[in-house]
This record gives structure tokens, sequence and C-alpha cells, in this order.
């Protein structure tokens, strides 16, 4: 599964999350954040305003990418039963 041109997708942990995160770059601006707090089946979307005050401009088909990719991400890295 490719990452959409000009996205970047990071997982990571932060302390004010319980779960794995994912954050989202575009050009190497952070725009949002992708959170599993309720859930792999509930995910959540963070979107951040650009520094510079303009819109995010994105197309369906490469939003729809990315977030399918962003969930990918977290399925995989995904904490397993003990």
């Amino acid at each position: 599964m490719d990452t959409p041109a000009g996205f970047e997708i990071q997982a990571m942990s932060d302390e004010g999350y319980e779960n794995l995160i994912v954050e989202v770059l575009y050009k190497g601006e952070f725009c949002f954040l992708v959170s599993q707090e309720d859930g792999l089946e509930n995910l959540r979307v963070a979107i951040y305003p650009r520094k510079n005050g303009e819109p995010w401009d994105f197309g369906v088909n490469e939003l729809d990418a990315v977030l399918k990719k962003a969930a990918f991400r977290l399925w995989e890295l995904r904490r397993m039963p003990e």
C-alpha cells in the first residue's frame, strides 16, 4: 500500500494517548493525527490548521488513500492480547 505523493505517515506513541497514534504530514507540514483510543474499528481524526492560515486542500481519493494507509499502519502495530 503506497502513501500518496507529498504525504508522510509517522506512527508513534504520545503521552496524551494510551495507544499508538499516526501523525500525517503533507509536504513536511503536520496536518492531522489519527488515533485509536476508541479501538481500531473507531479511529478518530484530528485535523489541525495550516501554519499560514490557508485551508488544507486535498483530492478525495488522496485523502481516502492516506487515511487507509494510516489505519493499516496502526493495525500493523496493534497491541496483541497477552
